[in-house]
């Protein structure tokens, strides 16, 4: 097994996303909470939504203009998001 933590939405979370062009929204369905994000959560979780797992190098690769370590610890937080290393 690989030492670099891959990181995918949370599979109870199904998500519905809507995004503006300065803002974002994130309805958990599971939680039945909806959660105002950045226009770069937004992205990295759309990013997310196609169900890969996906290492951290991957998507500092994708997004080198976001902090991926600070916004994934962020969304996990919301549980929007889960690592296979905890």
């Amino acid at each position: 097994m690989s030492s670099t933590p891959t990181w995918q939405i949370a599979a109870s979370a199904d998500l519905t996303l809507i995004a503006w062009e300065d803002g974002c929204v994130i309805h958990h369905a599971a939680s039945n909470d909806t959660h105002r994000v950045s226009c770069d959560a937004g992205r990295l979780l759309a990013f997310l939504l196609d169900g890969t797992q996906r290492d951290e190098i991957e998507l500092s690769e994708a997004f080198p203009d976001i902090d991926i370590d600070g916004m994934l610890v962020a969304l996990r937080k919301l549980f929007l998001v889960i690592s296979n290393h905890s």
